[in-house]
């Protein structure tokens, strides 16, 4: 389907996408930054939540409270975002930014079989740090690499992308997640059959259905522990940083950047 909506948009004189943009190298490699940016965060934020209060066993408040240290990172890239570009140029601020994501998934990773939450949230910072300035400073370069005429299109392919990103990381991650969770999952024979039907749906119903089973439930943490774990989007978030390094260029600014980042 994604073929032959790509071949029908470029035999339209007005297309809802303008492709043909991709053939500009800035701006394709621009996008991609912004939509793996979006897609490495929302994967785990998604899922991260549902971490903290299932494996955890924290209540709805204090969840928020271990996840509030994205609120103060999303704060301080805004602060030093104009220093990066000027110091670094767009190109390598990018992909800086994606770099420090990647380590900030590899630490999330390594922290979730750690006994403190306090490493939990600090993994959180460079994340969302690196991933904060990938997508302010990929949306000036986006619209920097069109001409002023073709600005709102280019706009909008990479609202595209935020939008997709967002909705491609819960949608691809989250059956991923399912799948390893069920695939680690080391149950006891003599569990009942509705017992390990509902541990083998999601550990959700894992927690309301077997309460009393402190094994049974302590497979299953460790089993969604691990799926979290292997389904980490470090690997991609660094190979977009290679991507941004080589395609968006890195002249220096002397004043600051856009500092529009997305919700």
């Amino acid at each position: 389907m994604g073929v032959l909506f790509v071949r029908h948009q470029r035999r339209l004189k007005t297309p809802l996408i303008d492709v043909e943009l991709f053939s500009n190298k800035v701006f394709s490699g621009a996008v991609l930054a912004n939509f793996v940016a979006i897609f490495a965060l929302m994967g785990v934020l998604f899922f991260f939540s549902q971490y903290l209060q299932l494996v955890r066993g924290l209540r709805p408040l204090a969840a928020g409270l271990v996840e509030m240290p994205t609120m103060v990172a999303s704060i301080l890239a805004v602060a030093v975002v104009g220093v990066l570009v000027a110091r670094l140029g767009t190109g390598r601020a990018v992909a800086a930014g994606l770099l420090l994501a990647s380590l900030g998934l590899l630490f999330a990773a390594v922290a979730e079989g750690a006994d403190h939450t306090l490493w939990l949230a600090a993994a959180l910072i460079p994340l969302r740090l690196g991933i904060g300035v990938a997508m302010t400073l990929t949306v000036d370069a986006v619209v920097s690499a069109m001409p002023s005429e073709r600005a709102g299109a280019a706009s909008a392919i990479s609202e595209t992308a935020f939008e997709l990103g967002g909705a491609l990381g819960i949608a691809l991650l989250g059956p991923t997640v399912t799948l390893v969770y069920r695939g680690s999952l080391d149950l006891p024979t003599d569990l009942s059959g509705a017992a390990r039907a509902a541990v083998e749906d999601s550990l959700a119903t894992a927690v309301n259905a077997v309460r009393d089973a402190t094994g049974v439930l302590e497979a299953a943490r460790h089993a969604f522990t691990t799926a979290m774990q292997f389904t980490s989007a470090a690997a991609i978030a660094m190979i977009a940083a290679l991507i941004a390094w080589y395609t968006i260029p890195s002249g220096r600014k002397s004043g600051t950047t856009t500092t529009q980042i997305a919700e």
